[in-house]
């Protein structure tokens, strides 16, 4: 999110959250991370609680650490909302780390830190933990559950570049998860209702309205980061291509959009949502693709 709003924009949310943790303000990145690490203590299953205080982040691959922070992610009840039985994504067999796997995701996180260097120092403060876990469904995710934690399973056929992308990708959700609880996003009665499901902006399928707004943040991040940073990919392995992309985003944009006009559909997303996917919809009509068409 922050080269779709600022990385200012980003540390007043998590300001407000530790302003609300501690009862006062951060003086300095070691306070903030200080609050914001307590908020994350204090929202974690009593197993999965060894949360650590300081700036950055740890990659945990050694099993039974790695198998205390599973917690997290297999712990809550499923629910409506859980569309791609995320719940059941994770391999309940903690193995020793794969060394490839490693290598590839240490090898992004570098990349990440030597060109985007403006999300690293965010990154740096919002992610606590980045737990290697095997999955057969999937490379990696998040959850609101489990704020301050990426999940990795990163495949051995990615380059730095897709690492950084998965990265900045699950990234954007944690920036996400703050923002929402910060700014109100949606009616989660509605968002439970099936007739108002629509098409997703990555995996381009039907999925609850909030699952379709982060999926276009998220696409939009990633276009921007290519855009900006990265360069277009001719051959991406962790996302489609940039016009794959950008022609499925702007459907769900368009798709999105037209379903809140339907007065049934009246505040499924609360005004800060609607704020974002305008915004998404602004930074996507801006990237010119026509050279990437020829």
């Amino acid at each position: 999110m922050i080269l779709q709003t600022s990385l200012d924009a980003q540390i007043e949310n998590v300001s407000r959250i530790a302003w609300h943790t501690t009862g006062k303000n951060a003086e300095t990145p070691e306070e903030l991370a200080l609050g914001y690490r307590k908020f994350l203590a204090q929202r974690r299953p009593d197993g999965a609680n060894n949360v650590r205080y300081a700036l950055g982040y740890e990659i945990v691959a050694a099993p039974e650490t790695a198998r205390q922070l599973s917690i997290v992610f297999t712990s809550s009840p499923a629910t409506e909302i859980d569309d791609l039985k995320q719940l059941e994504a994770i391999e309940e067999t903690v193995a020793d780390p794969d060394q490839v796997g490693l290598s590839i995701l240490n090898h992004g996180l570098d990349v990440l830190q030597n060109i985007c260097h403006t999300h690293s120092p965010l990154f740096g403060l919002l992610i606590s933990d980045i737990v290697v876990l095997l999955s057969k469904m999937a490379n990696g995710g998040s959850t609101s559950n489990a704020v301050g934690i990426i999940w990795a399973n990163p495949s051995k056929s990615w380059r730095s570049l897709d690492t950084v992308e998965f990265l900045l990708h699950e990234f954007t959700h944690h920036c996400m998860f703050i923002d929402e609880l910060c700014n109100e996003h949606y009616d989660y009665q509605k968002v439970l209702d099936r007739n108002f499901w629509t098409d997703s902006a990555i995996l381009n399928r039907p999925r609850p309205a909030d699952k379709v707004l982060h999926s276009i943040v998220v696409a939009t991040e990633i276009l921007l980061l290519r855009e900006q940073l990265l360069g277009h990919p001719a051959s991406p392995r962790c996302h489609p291509p940039t016009t794959v992309i950008i022609r499925q985003t702007k459907n769900a944009v368009c798709n999105l959009l037209s379903l809140i006009e339907r007065p049934e559909a009246s505040g499924l997303l609360r005004p800060r949502a609607v704020e974002l996917l305008e915004s998404c919809r602004s930074h996507i009509d801006s990237i010119d693709v026509s050279i990437l068409e020829h």
